[in-house]
């Protein structure tokens, strides 16, 4: 499924899977949670720029988003391997990694910084797509199941 706004759409795809369309307004309001999250990882960081811990969820959200990106146009079997959406993930993937490696090299984070920041990234975005999948009527739990029924196809 192609993403052609900013940000992404989780929420068109999970429709798709279960074969109903989402009406114009909940795919405007299935932005504001991912918004939420973006804007606050994006300025937490800004505000604690003295801790690096800060912008370890998002070096792990873009780590993630680059992973992710590449499962889901394999596992739906999507028509074309680009779009926007897999592009920028992939940029955010090269830049994590980077960031990753200055602050590794520089002795700036522990072992336990990055596994605390990875618990923060982990929690809160659990948290946007449970937002997200309840907006479109779907229950949270339901989303496994749905990903192997369409593994299996």
């Amino acid at each position: 499924m192609e993403e052609m706004h900013y940000p992404g759409g989780f929420a068109d795809l999970i429709a798709k899977m279960l074969g109903f369309e989402l009406t114009a307004d909940i795919k405007k309001a299935s932005r504001i949670p991912t918004s939420i999250l973006l804007l606050t990882f994006t300025l937490t960081p800004l505000i604690l720029h003295k801790y690096p811990l800060a912008i370890l969820p998002l070096a792990f959200l873009g780590l993630f988003e680059g992973v992710v990106h590449i499962l889901a146009i394999r596992l739906f079997k999507c028509p074309k391997f680009y779009s926007p959406g897999f592009v920028t993930a992939e940029i955010q993937a090269v830049v994590s990694i980077v960031l990753f490696s200055y602050l590794i090299k520089h002795h700036l984070v522990t072992c336990t910084d990055l596994i605390i920041g990875l618990v923060i990234m982990v929690a809160c975005f659990v948290t946007m797509q449970k937002k997200l999948t309840l907006m479109i009527g779907v229950k949270y739990s339901d989303i496994p199941k749905m990903i192997k029924k369409q593994w299996n196809k």
